[in-house]
C-alpha cells in the first residue's frame, strides 16, 4: 500500500476544494467497514467525496485504504480529512492493523487532506461542523481564509451541532464547540451558501437538522445502525429536501 500512498501525496495540499459537477455523491465516516463501503460504491454516482474517518473501529481498514486511495489517485474520490485522520486521535486501531512503514506514510498522507469541500457555491461538506471562532461567530465575519488557521481546522474536524441555539464547549469530547442553529446559519451567510453536510456521528444514519441548514450522513455498521449515502443530481431546497430526493439508506446486517 506504500506505493498507492506516495502516488495519493502527489495530490494533496489544498486545504478546501472548490466543486463544480452536474451529479456528485457524498459518503460518511467509513471506520473500516469494507463491506458497508462495496455497497457505496457499486451505488455512487459522479465525483464522490468522503467526509473522513476511514480507518478505526471496523475490521478491514486495509481493503478500506486501498479501496479509497486508488480512486483518489484516479479523481474518482476526494477524501477529506476527518478526527480520525491523526496521530492524536485514542484509542487508535491503525498502528496494530498496518506496519511501522505504512502507518508513517499516512500520518503524511493525512496532513495533505482538504478539510472541506465547496460544491456548487451551496454546500458546504465537511467532517465535523462549521467553524465558530471559539464561539463568537454571530459577532465576527467568517470568510474562506479563515478556514485555513490551525485553530478553524481543529473545530471543522471535531465540532457537533446541536438544536440548542447556544454554542458551547464541546464537553462531550473535550475538544471543538457544540454549535446551535444561528451560528450554522450566520456561517452559511458569510459564506453564501446553503446547507452543511458532515459525518462525525454516523449513529445518526440521515439526518436534517437545525431547520434544515445541515445534514448529518453515515456510511457505516460498526455502531451497529443502518448505512447512508447521497447521490445529488439535481436542486434543493434544505436538508430536509436534500434527504427526500438524494438520500438513500442501506440496512445494517
Amino acid at each position: 500500500m506504500i506505493e498507492l500512498i506516495d502516488e495519493a501525496l502527489k495530490i494533496g495540499g489544498k486545504d478546501i476544494i472548490e466543486i463544480h459537477t452536474e451529479k456528485y455523491t457524498i459518503v460518511g465516516d467509513i471506520h473500516a467497514d469494507y463491506k458497508a463501503l462495496k455497497k457505496v460504491l457499486k451505488e455512487r454516482e459522479g465525483l464522490t467525496i468522503f467526509l473522513g474517518d476511514y480507518g478505526d473501529r471496523g475490521d478491514d481498514p486495509v481493503n478500506v485504504y486501498r479501496t479509497l486511495l486508488e480512486g483518489y489517485i484516479n479523481g474518482d474520490f476526494i477524501l477529506l480529512r476527518g478526527n480520525h485522520e491523526s496521530r492524536d486521535v485514542f484509542p487508535h486501531d491503525l498502528p496494530d492493523k498496518l506496519d511501522k512503514e505504512t502507518y508513517a506514510k499516512l500520518n503524511e498522507l493525512w496532513e495533505t487532506l482538504p478539510i472541506c469541500a465547496i460544491v456548487n457555491n451551496e454546500v458546504f461538506a465537511v467532517h465535523g461542523g462549521i467553524y465558530t471562532k471559539s464561539c463568537s461567530i454571530l459577532e465576527e465575519d467568517i470568510s474562506l481564509r479563515d478556514l485555513k488557521e490551525e485553530e478553524a481546522k481543529i473545530e471543522l474536524m471535531w465540532n457537533d451541532p446541536w438544536e440548542n441555539d447556544r454554542c458551547v464547549l464541546n464537553f462531550q469530547r473535550g475538544v471543538g464547540f457544540i454549535f446551535g442553529k444561528k451560528a450554522t446559519k450566520r456561517f452559511l451567510e458569510c459564506l453564501d451558501l446553503k446547507i452543511v453536510v458532515r459525518s462525525h456521528q454516523p449513529y445518526k444514519v440521515l439526518k436534517a437538522e437545525q431547520d434544515g441548514l445541515l445534514v448529518t450522513v453515515g456510511s457505516t455498521t460498526v455502531y451497529g445502525t443502518d448505512f447512508a449515502m447521497i447521490k445529488v443530481s439535481g436542486g434543493f431546497d434544505d436538508g430536509y429536501d436534500l434527504i427526500r430526493k438524494f438520500g438513500y439508506v442501506f440496512g445494517f446486517d
